[in-house]
C-alpha cells in the first residue's frame, strides 16, 4: 500500500469517528480499515485528471500546460501503487 493510499484511508476513517470511539486506524476492525482503503483509493483515481481550474492555477499563462498535465497524472499513478 502506498503512502498516499494509506494518509487518505486515515482522513477518511478520522472523519466518520463518533465521540469516544478508538481513534488509531490501525486498530480498527480489518473491515473498517479494507473500506477505508478501498474509499481512499477511489478518491485519489478521481482526481487522476486535473480539471481546467487546477491546471491553470498551477500554469496561469499556458506555458507548459501539457507538461504539467502528464505529471499530475504521473504523479497520482505513483500515489495508487
Amino acid at each position: 500500500m502506498s503512502e498516499m493510499v494509506e494518509r487518505v484511508a486515515r482522513a477518511i476513517f478520522s472523519s466518520q469517528q463518533m465521540p469516544g470511539d478508538d481513534p488509531d486506524f490501525l486498530k480498527a476492525h480489518p473491515w473498517t480499515q479494507s473500506a477505508c482503503l478501498q474509499a481512499s483509493r477511489a478518491a485519489i483515481e478521481a482526481m487522476r485528471e486535473p480539471t481546467k481550474a487546477m491546471v491553470d492555477a498551477a500554469d496561469p499563462y499556458g506555458i507548459i500546460r501539457a507538461n504539467f498535465e502528464a505529471a499530475w497524472e504521473d504523479m497520482i499513478d505513483e500515489a495508487l501503487k
